[in-house]
C-alpha cells in the first residue's frame, strides 16, 4: 500500500451523498498505513472536509484559473505523496472537464500516481447516467463505485436502467454501512480522529491520556465506542480490499499492454 501512490478523487454530482465522509475516511486510513498525504477540499462555500483537518488542507476554488494550477500542478511535488481531492457537487462538471483537458490521469500516471474515481450516486437516474459517463471518459484511472446505504435503495424502475447495471457490474464496489443518528453524530464530531481512535483501540494505553481538544462523544460510553469502532473496521476493510482491486486491475492492464 505505502509503495503506490494514488490519487482518489471523491465525487458525487448530488450534494449530501457522504462524500466528504468518505474522504476523511480515505484520508485517515492513508496515516494508519503509515503514508504521508496531500488533502484537498473544493467546497469554497463550506469546506467541510477543511473542518476535519483545518491544518491539512488545501481549499481550491476551481472557478480561478491560479487554483486549479495549484490542484493538476500538484502532480509535480518533488516529494510524491497519495492525495485525497473531496469535489463538491458544485464543481463536479468544472473539474471532470478540466480533468480532460489537462489530460490528468496520463499526467498522473507519467509522474507514478494512480488516480482512482470513488463515484457515489444518489437513488436517482441521472446521477448513474452520469457515473457511466465518467466511467467511459477516464477508462484509465481507476473507477469505485460507492453505495451509501444511509441513501437507501434504487425502485425498481432505475434497477432496470442501463446505467445501473453498467455501473454496478464494474467492480470493486466500496459500501457504506447506514449509522444510527448517535453513532453518527459520534463520527462526524469534527473533534475526533478517526486514526487516531483506531490506535487507542489497538493499543489502550498506549498513546496515554486523551487530550481534551479530542474529546468526542465516541468515547464517553462502551456504546459508542464498540459502534464506531465496528463501522470504522468495516469501511477501513472496504477501503483497503477496493484500493486493493483497483490496484490489482492497473496491473493486469499494464501486463497486457507492455508486457511483464
Amino acid at each position: 500500500m505505502a509503495e503506490k501512490k494514488h490519487v482518489f478523487i471523491v465525487a458525487s454530482p448530488r450534494p449530501r451523498t457522504g462524500k466528504t465522509m468518505l474522504a476523511r475516511l480515505i484520508a485517515e486510513y492513508l496515516t494508519l498505513a503509515g503514508e504521508t498525504r496531500k488533502l484537498f477540499d473544493t467546497d469554497v462555500i463550506d469546506h467541510k472536509l477543511a473542518s476535519y483537518f483545518p491544518t491539512q488542507v488545501t481549499i481550491v476554488d476551481l472557478e480561478r484559473v491560479p487554483d486549479q494550477m495549484k490542484l493538476f500542478d500538484s502532480l509535480a511535488s518533488p516529494v510524491p505523496m497519495s492525495q485525497v481531492i473531496d469535489l463538491s457537487h458544485r464543481s463536479f462538471a468544472k473539474f471532470f472537464n478540466l480533468m480532460r483537458d489537462f489530460d490528468y490521469v496520463a499526467e498522473a500516471k507519467q509522474a507514478g500516481f494512480h488516480p482512482v474515481i470513488l463515484f457515489i450516486p444518489d437513488t436517482s437516474a441521472d446521477a448513474y447516467e452520469q457515473g457511466v459517463a465518467i466511467l467511459q471518459r477516464f477508462r484509465d484511472a481507476g473507477f469505485v463505485l460507492v453505495r451509501n446505504l444511509a441513501l437507501g435503495e434504487p425502485s425498481r424502475e432505475k434497477l432496470q436502467e442501463g446505467s445501473f447495471d453498467i455501473l454496478h457490474s464494474r467492480k470493486p464496489h466500496v459500501v457504506m454501512p447506514r449509522l444510527d443518528p448517535f453513532t453518527l453524530s459520534a463520527v462526524e464530531d469534527p473533534r475526533l480522529s478517526l486514526s487516531d481512535f483506531m490506535r487507542r483501540a489497538a493499543a489502550p494505553d498506549a498513546l496515554g491520556p486523551i487530550p481534551p481538544v479530542q474529546m468526542s462523544i465516541a468515547y464517553l460510553s462502551l456504546e459508542a465506542r464498540k459502534a464506531t469502532l465496528h463501522w470504522l473496521r468495516t469501511m477501513f476493510d472496504e477501503l483497503r480490499r477496493a484500493i486493493r482491486d483497483v490496484d490489482l486491475q492497473a496491473d493486469i492492464v499494464a501486463h497486457d499492454r507492455f508486457g511483464a
